[in-house]
């Protein structure tokens, strides 16, 4: 606009100056851009790798709580069981005692035992109470009744092998793509970093009328910014110091989980042995010795006393509650191991 501009009488020319628009674009060389597309690129990668290991905790936390909750299950059963035994040969004194065959104070220890096996009991139906609603929190229904559970804690455990875990975890777990995600997202953004200093092209083009001179007017500049002092080296060394720092974390990552599959894989060795055992060997046998010392005293009270079915007694509960313990401990490696090299089943169908 030029509003001092002083017009003559019959000039056909006005003092709006000139009118026109014009165009400026930025263009971007050495393929900057898609070095750039390639660096935010890895991000969402990242991102979805974040998603499967969001996915690999939930399926490992309803694990940990649906065996928690077998095992309790079974442990209320179990309870139930010791707590009838303890009952059969309590009353079975009691009419020793009646008969006139046993001391007055011989139940005794028979009923604390009685009584501590029903104790037994309500804290298992307590510990089932507890685990059922852990169980029915982590799957997302806090108020689902409870119900049996498919399955039994006393099923064979899967067969798994360490080298084939770990090189499986090797290459497939999200810990270990991500660390390799940043090791490559560290070398694009070097190589976009090295490449900034080359200038880009800016681009303007302009079209206007010019109301003084009564002519149209277009132009175009093409214009460069010259790295002369900013090269861009600090972003540069900063790069390569992420390259190191990346293979650095991948190698923490590799040796971190390596550690943690070797621990838990001890656990479910160690486990799986002792569970077996004391189910396949020392329970039964213990369960038959029990029961032939209560025939041995019916028949032959005089070289079987109290004392021998209490100790049976007591000795069988405690493999039994061995047994749950190494149960526990078993399952519990299972869910370990397959969180850590990120199982999505405990049981692959066989190929």
């Amino acid at each position: 606009m030029q509003p001092g501009l002083r017009i003559p009488p019959g000039a056909t020319f006005s003092g709006a100056g000139q009118q026109g628009g014009f165009i400026n674009q930025l263009i971007k060389t050495a393929g900057k851009l898609t070095l750039a597309q390639q660096v935010a690129g890895y991000d969402y990668v990242n991102a979805l790798v974040a998603v499967r290991r969001a996915e690999t905790d939930v399926t490992a936390a309803v694990r940990s709580a649906y065996f928690t909750a077998l095992i309790a299950q079974q442990s209320l059963e179990i309870g139930r069981t010791v707590a009838g035994l303890a009952d059969e040969v309590y009353q079975f004194q009691l009419k020793q005692v009646a008969a006139g065959e046993a001391a007055g104070y011989e139940p005794l220890l028979l009923y604390a035992q009685a009584v501590q096996a029903r104790t037994a009991v309500a804290q298992a139906e307590a510990a089932y109470k507890a685990a059922w609603k852990q169980l029915a929190a982590a799957v997302g229904q806090p108020d689902l009744p409870p119900a049996p559970l498919a399955g039994r804690a006393d099923a064979p455990p899967p067969t798994f092998d360490h080298n084939t875990l770990a090189a499986r975890m090797g290459e497939e777990h999200t810990d270990i793509l991500t660390a390799r995600n940043a090791i490559a997202q560290a070398q694009r953004n070097l190589a976009l970093q090295r490449k900034t200093p080359i200038p880009d092209l800016q681009f303007n083009n302009y079209h206007q009328y010019d109301n003084v001179a009564q002519a149209y007017q277009f132009g175009v500049q093409l214009g460069v910014t010259l790295p002369v002092s900013d090269r861009n080296q600090g972003n540069i060394r900063s790069a390569l110091a992420r390259i190191v720092a990346s293979g650095h974390q991948l190698s923490t990552s590799r040796n971190t989980l390596t550690g943690r599959l070797a621990e838990a894989f001890g656990r479910y060795e160690a486990n799986v042995a002792a569970a077996a055992n004391l189910r396949d060997k020392v329970i039964p046998a213990q369960s038959q010795a029990y029961q032939a010392i209560i025939r041995r005293y019916q028949v032959e009270p005089d070289k079987v006393g109290f004392n021998d079915i209490v100790v049976a007694q007591q000795t069988f509960a405690l493999s039994l509650q061995a047994y749950l313990t190494a149960l526990t401990g078993q399952w519990q490696a299972v869910v370990d191991v397959a969180n850590i090299s990120q199982l999505d089943e405990l049981y692959p169908p066989q190929k």
